[in-house]
């Protein structure tokens, strides 16, 4: 993968976005999750946050709705096979005002019986996939890579609210979680 050429993070032009490489098991490597997604490309991963132990794959998005620090370990990497991850973050104030306005058509869905946590794991669907593609592809662009780069973010967001609507329940207004995070990111 060319944007993963060392192992560490790699930060890219596109604010938020940045990759992971690992070429060796390390254990108890302490980590950041920032508000946003993790993608595992190549590889598992195994993060400890707090009491919860959370274990992401190829095919699955972990999306975290705070920054929350904790430790993290790659199980099976190497020089030949590293861990390789996307990290994209979001901004709070923008992915609760999409929240709010989603409100609405997801007023009707169970989100009572849904557990209101900070992270959540789940399988990633084709389109998110391929949202996520096109916005790496856009480094490509040097001049349109920011105006493409925040619609695309955008649409991402929209895509997992959409399909996992009790993480909407994490960012609308009034809920208990929303005013601890509003005062969190001030």
């Amino acid at each position: 993968m060319p944007y993963t050429p060392k192992e560490g993070r790699i930060h890219t032009k596109i604010e938020g976005l940045s990759f992971y490489r690992h070429d060796n098991p390390n254990y108890s490597l302490p980590c950041v999750q920032p508000l946003g997604i993790v993608v595992a490309l190549q590889g598992r991963k195994e993060i400890s946050l707090g009491n919860k132990h959370i274990c992401y794959e190829v095919g699955q998005i972990l999306f975290i709705g705070a920054n929350i620090s904790g430790f993290s370990y790659m199980p099976e990497c190497s020089l030949n096979k590293p861990f390789l991850g996307l990290a994209l973050e979001f901004d709070f104030n923008q992915l609760s005002h999409l929240a709010c306005t989603l409100e609405l058509s997801n007023k009707n869905t169970q989100q009572q019986n849904t557990p209101n946590r900070i992270f959540n794991l789940f399988d990633a669907n084709e389109k998110l996939l391929e949202s996520l593609s096109r916005l790496v592809d856009t480094l490509q662009e040097e001049t349109l890579i920011q105006p493409l780069a925040e619609l695309i973010k955008h649409e991402i967001a929209l895509r997992i609210f959409h399909a996992h609507p009790e993480l909407v329940a994490l960012l609308k207004d009034g809920t208990a979680t929303h005013k601890l995070l509003k005062q969190w990111y001030g």
